[in-house]
């Protein structure tokens, strides 16, 4: 019998859910390791690999105060990655898994990264983001030290300069003037009744994959470099 590789799986703790009612629009679902463990069972999974799903760190968008958002940004990644690999450590032959990052902030990410890139057996297998993080998406150059990074440490193993990256879809936020970040949920008013999009709906949704992109350089817009180079 064909036994397969669940490549994406969200594990979520229970205080996890209590943080974070909401994901991405929809009511956070209950998880528990024995359930799963169950589940894959019933359909022949051999092996799953865990990746925390949105929002992931990034549960707090409503803290005005952008000094205290990171802080917790930053031990919210750190308690779910410690999770996520101490279930690996236990189940070793089911489980392996993906670190998240306290992105939008790119040297507390790397650190975190050489943090769980550095336990001993419990390594993850590679990196999860979102589509974007507060607002701020892959492709902007500010997240550039990141890729760079792994991309030297991916070398340093001895690849050939990539890393697994895995991108999770999330909803889009924008961070207004006054340092408020809100979620602009556009399909929501994009498509406000069934059936066909009309032609300016159309319009909307082809100019939207712009945002996925970067410019190169300030003085060059018409190239455009990929979300992740890695």
């Amino acid at each position: 019998m064909c036994r397969c590789t669940d490549k994406s799986y969200s594990p979520i703790p229970d205080w996890f859910r209590a943080l974070e009612l909401n994901a991405a629009g929809r009511a956070t679902p209950s998880w528990n390791v024995s359930s799963h463990l169950i589940f894959m069972s019933e359909h022949h999974i051999a092996h799953s690999v865990l990746c925390v799903s949105t929002p992931q760190a990034n549960a707090f968008l409503t803290e005005r105060d952008e000094e205290l958002r990171k802080k917790k940004t930053v031990a919210l990644a750190r308690l779910l990655n410690s999770f996520t690999a101490e279930l690996c450590r236990i189940y070793p032959e089911r489980f392996s898994w993906l670190a998240i990052m306290p992105l939008p902030h790119v040297e507390e990410s790397i650190t975190e990264l050489k943090r769980v890139f550095g336990m001993v057996g419990k390594q993850p297998v590679g990196v999860g983001v979102l589509t974007n993080h507060e607002g701020m998406y892959p492709g902007d150059e500010t997240f550039d030290p990141l890729w760079e990074y792994l991309q030297e440490r991916s070398a340093k193993m001895g690849s050939d300069g990539r890393e697994v990256v895995f991108v999770h879809p999330t909803e889009p936020i924008i961070k207004l003037d006054d340092g408020r970040l809100i979620n602009s949920r556009p399909c929501e008013f994009s498509f406000p009744k069934p059936g066909p999009p009309n032609d300016q709906e159309l319009e909307r949704a082809d100019n939207m994959p712009q945002h996925l992109f970067a410019p190169v350089s300030e003085n060059s817009t018409s190239k455009l470099r990929a979300p992740s180079r890695v």
